[in-house]
């Protein structure tokens, strides 16, 4: 009896450490999520990408996504500061071909010495 009950216990322990592993790598994306507004954010749409990739044009930004091969156009209105110095995305992807509906970009505030593809904005 005394065998059967610690091989039930060890059970429970193994099923109880399976469910606090999942339950922590769940919330790992919420963590890199945590800047991003809501109406930005949904569904882990925002990501960190290459300043590089981002151009100031006329009347927003537009951001060359090198793995889609597609370019996405953020009016000025769709971009956000970025707390950490860098800069991110967000995308909506609505069909399985990829196709993406931008949400929010979030840049750096950089100095007037400092060159970057992008222009400071004015508010």
């Amino acid at each position: 009896m005394r065998f059967a009950t610690a091989v039930m216990w060890i059970g429970v322990a193994f099923i109880v450490a399976v469910l606090v592993i999942v339950l922590i790598t769940m919330a790992w994306p919420a963590r890199a999520h945590s800047f991003y507004d809501k109406q930005c954010c949904g569904d882990l749409d925002c990501q960190p990408v290459a300043c590089e990739q981002i151009t100031a044009t006329e009347g927003g930004f537009s951001y060359r996504d090198p793995q889609a091969r597609a370019t996405y156009f953020f009016t000025r209105d769709k971009m956000k500061l970025s707390p950490d110095d860098g800069c991110h995305i967000c995308l909506h992807r609505t069909s399985a071909s990829g196709a993406a509906t931008p949400l929010c970009l979030y840049l750096p505030i950089r100095t007037e010495r400092e060159r970057t593809p992008w222009t400071r904005p004015s508010f």
